[in-house]
C-alpha cells in the first residue's frame, strides 16, 4: 500500500465535491435540511420524517453559525 491518500468517490459526491470545502458543505447540507423540512409546509414537497437526533444535529449547526444557505422570511 503506497502512502499516498486514497480519494474515495462516493455517490452522494458530486463532480465538483473536490473544488468545496467543508464549511460549504455543511451549509449546504443545513440548508438542504431545511428545505426537507419547511417545503412540504409550502406544498412544494411531500413531508418526510426528519429523526429527532438529525433534527438536534440541524438545530446545533445553525446556532453554530453554519447559517448562510437557510431560507429567509
Amino acid at each position: 500500500m503506497s502512502g499516498k491518500p486514497r480519494i474515495v468517490k462516493l455517490a452522494i459526491m458530486p463532480a465538483w465535491a473536490p473544488a468545496v470545502n467543508g464549511t460549504t458543505w455543511i451549509v449546504t447540507l443545513v440548508g438542504d435540511l431545511q428545505r426537507v423540512i419547511e417545503y412540504p409546509k409550502l406544498g412544494f414537497a411531500i413531508a418526510q420524517d426528519v429523526p429527532e437526533d438529525v433534527y438536534a444535529a440541524f438545530k446545533a449547526l445553525v446556532a453554530a453559525g453554519f447559517d448562510s444557505r437557510l431560507l429567509t422570511a
